[in-house]
């Protein structure tokens, strides 16, 4: 049944897709909600977890394995970020205690620039590892950014380093899997019109020929009787009606 001589039925028909329908819809609808927000929160759940993971590790190495001088310290971690082997991955930056960025696995040497994201400030005022998904100030792309603390060997902080990737891989599988949910309810809900359209059909159209013997019966031409079609409810009242109309019909031929 095309949608629109869905919202064109009336009566029984309308009733029944709009109650039924409907409900059906609302329930795809909370389907779909509910998948790909699960999807996010799984996608970004997980790549969160990794980079901090990834974060922690790598400024405890710093932190451990490291020469206590600081002029070595950083040394040492230029070194770290000249030789960073996923930087077609991520970017990793090692980050001064003024919010400033020291060393960039994907910029060499450059350094000065402010990350212009909230995890930075966080990570070192509070000195604990912490994560941002949301726009990079510079390249306008969404990232998924995580600060974790520096330390000297002695505990000193000495600044903090930072993971950034990409999100555009992400949130293009969280698009798909949202489309394809999408597909999957649109193929449930035209199956369902489809089924729908046929149960109605089987019951309205026995309804349309009582109705239509019924009218016969009351402009006074009796005899006509209904094709019954099912044996059940709507066939039982097929029989009372042709019953009817077969009693009607000999009483007013014995009348006359």
């Amino acid at each position: 049944m095309p949608l629109t001589n869905m919202f064109k039925a009336k009566g029984l028909k309308r009733r029944w897709l709009v109650n039924n329908l409907g409900l059906v819809a609302l329930i795809l609808l909370v389907f779909v909600a509910v998948f790909c927000i699960t999807a996010y929160n799984f996608y970004y759940t997980n790549l969160t977890s990794q980079l901090i993971a990834r974060a922690d590790t790598t400024a405890l190495f710093l932190q451990t394995y490291q020469s206590s001088d600081p002029t070595l310290f950083f040394e040492n971690t230029r070194r770290y970020a000249e030789e960073f082997v996923d930087r077609d991955k991520m970017e990793f930056q090692v980050i001064q205690r003024n919010e400033r960025v020291r060393y960039s696995s994907s910029d060499g040497l450059f350094s000065g620039f402010d990350p212009g994201t909230p995890d930075v400030a966080t990570a070192l005022k509070q000195q604990k590892t912490t994560s941002y998904a949301g726009e990079d100030s510079f390249t306008k792309e969404r990232v998924l950014s995580v600060t974790a603390p520096l330390y000297f060997p002695n505990g000193e902080l000495a600044g903090a380093v930072r993971m950034i990737t990409g999100l555009r891989n992400v949130d293009q599988i969280i698009l798909t899997l949202c489309l394809i949910s999408i597909f999957v309810a649109v193929s449930i809900f035209g199956f369902v019109l489809f089924t729908n359209s046929y149960f109605l059909r089987s019951i309205l159209n026995p309804v349309q020929e009582i109705n239509e013997i019924t009218k016969q019966i009351a402009a006074g031409e009796y005899g006509g009787t209904i094709e019954k079609k099912f044996d059940d409810e709507i066939g039982e009242l097929a029989d009372s009606i042709n019953f009817m109309s077969s009693e009607i019909g000999k009483s007013e031929m014995l009348k006359n």
